[in-house]
């Protein structure tokens, strides 16, 4: 039986641990933090990334404590907005998210290593057969890393031999109040902070998850901050005055691509945000990380050897994803262009809005 050594616990990782305890492999799942931990996220769940969770098993588990949604409504840089009802998207934070996923992995079989810091990979022959870690050497027949943006910095231990994923850079904040929708989660593709975009996420129906990102070369990116503030003031105008802020203002990168790169090397796979598989349009990545967690599952338990989960991996990421990144990708630049308010106008007339809703939700 193939043993398999999964680096990472969110939900890369733990999709990957759960697809394979289902296959019968042998799983260890390792993560530096122990759970239940937070993950700074705005916790959307798309339909996409529901019908994942509903193929690993664990959909309504997870679903039962979403917080459901019933409208995205779209703005853009000149002030437009689009709204499509039904969206069918949930919103839940990250903390228990992740937490029901490692929950779930265990549960299936996978023997989960809370604490561990993985320092690198080990190789012998020209393959991965393992991990470094700060208490030693572990040995497997295959290894998948799922350790989110960390490995998709430049230098940085576990990352792939691809070129790097581009970058967004995040700030976000909870707030209580009545503020909001709690139906609707709103995008905002604001002028200033082209080619990135502000959110308001319901979490339940007295708080809010606002943020916004930017691209990683914006002229004010040390300045993360006053740009919040700013879309505070400008995109929620009037509508702060009740606003309570629940936490601190938190960021971190968003890795993302527009095209589909060799993610694996004989013996190790990568998957999710460390493989840099993120929406350019919406910053999602969660169904991302469940969809290629799930092929990395299936690419190792019909591999024939480490050169072959390689070539596998490659054929079943390139399938699912060349297609929504490059979507993702155009979308945003479409946002950064006088062209947005034409597919504004476009979205209301029929057919094009059960079309543009069936896009939306595949980038």
């Amino acid at each position: 039986m193939k043993r398999v050594l999964v680096v990472g616990a969110g939900p890369g990782g733990s999709a990957t641990a759960l697809a394979l305890r289902q296959a019968g492999l042998e799983v260890v799942l390792c993560d530096q933090a122990r759970f239940p931990r937070d993950k700074i996220c705005a916790g959307g769940l798309s339909p996409a990334a529901q019908r994942e969770l509903q193929l690993l098993g664990v959909g309504e588990r997870v679903l039962a404590e979403a917080h459901p949604l019933s409208q995205l409504r779209l703005f853009g840089p000149g002030g437009e907005s689009w709204s499509l009802k039904q969206s069918r998207s949930v919103v839940l934070p990250r903390r228990r998210f992740d937490a029901l996923l490692v929950d779930a992995a265990v549960r299936a079989g996978a023997r989960l290593e809370e604490g561990v810091r993985c320092t690198g990979l080990l190789a012998h022959g020209g393959r991965t057969v393992g991990i470094r870690t700060s208490s030693g050497e572990r040995e497997a027949d295959a290894v998948v890393v799922a350790t989110g943006v960390h490995a998709a910095r430049p230098g940085a231990a576990l990352a792939p031999d691809a070129p790097l994923p581009r970058r967004f850079l995040a700030v976000e904040r909870r707030f209580d109040g009545p503020f909001f929708d709690p139906g609707a989660m709103e995008m905002v593709y604001a002028r200033d902070l082209l080619p990135g975009y502000g959110w308001v996420f319901p979490e339940s129906a007295t708080r809010a998850n606002v943020g916004i990102c930017v691209d990683e070369s914006h002229p004010e990116r040390t300045r993360l901050h006053d740009l919040l503030d700013r879309f505070l003031a400008t995109h929620l105008h009037g509508r702060m005055s009740g606003a309570r802020p629940a936490d601190q203002v938190r960021g971190q990168p968003i890795a993302w691509r527009s095209t589909v790169p060799s993610l694996g090397a004989p013996g190790v796979v990568w998957v999710g945000e460390a493989a840099g598989l993120t929406s350019a349009a919406t910053g999602e990545g969660i169904w991302h990380a469940l969809r290629s967690g799930r092929e990395a599952a299936l690419a190792i338990t019909e591999a024939q050897g480490a050169d072959d989960l390689a070539r596998r991996y490659h054929r079943r990421v390139r399938r699912a994803f060349a297609g929504p990144l490059l979507g993702a990708s155009a979308f945003s630049h479409a946002a950064s262009t006088g062209v947005f308010p034409a597919l504004v106008r476009l979205a209301y007339r029929p057919p094009l809005g059960f079309l543009s809703r069936f896009l939306l939700e595949r980038i």
